[in-house]
């Protein structure tokens, strides 16, 4: 068993389970390292004149931000959605007002569908 107090999965390495073994390895703490909020806004640059909080992790093909989350991919904006209204924004399009990929100000967002998003962007000529 884990020697993590609680923990009574199958030790795989210096005494710990793979859970506890991952976190010290990435984090230096069997704890975990940062909350994930703290995590994901260390990685957001505002820009003063437009106003966008711009992510400056990882990005996908398509110029979106992402990040993997408990091994889920997630755009950059999809993740501030949900932490900033507390809700998974589930199959909605999360759209940027700023029409800025990398943007994630939750004040720039707002959830859409196909529909919703197509327009948008006909309005804004893309």
């Amino acid at each position: 068993m884990c020697s993590i107090e609680g923990c009574e999965n199958k030790v795989q390495a210096r005494g710990w389970c793979s859970k506890h073994y991952s976190r010290w390895r990435q984090h230096g703490s069997v704890e975990g390292g940062a909350p994930l909020y703290e995590r994901f806004w260390s990685h957001v640059d505002v820009d003063d004149e437009t106003e966008c909080w711009l992510w400056r992790g990882g990005a996908n093909q398509g110029g979106y931000g992402q990040l993997t989350v408990n091994y889920k991919k997630w755009t950059a904006s999809r993740y501030a959605w949900l932490l900033h209204s507390g809700e998974d924004p589930g199959s909605a399009f999360v759209c940027h007002h700023c029409d800025t990929p990398l943007c994630v100000n939750p004040n720039h967002l707002f959830l859409g569908d196909a529909q919703t998003n197509s327009i948008d962007a006909m309005h804004k000529g893309r």
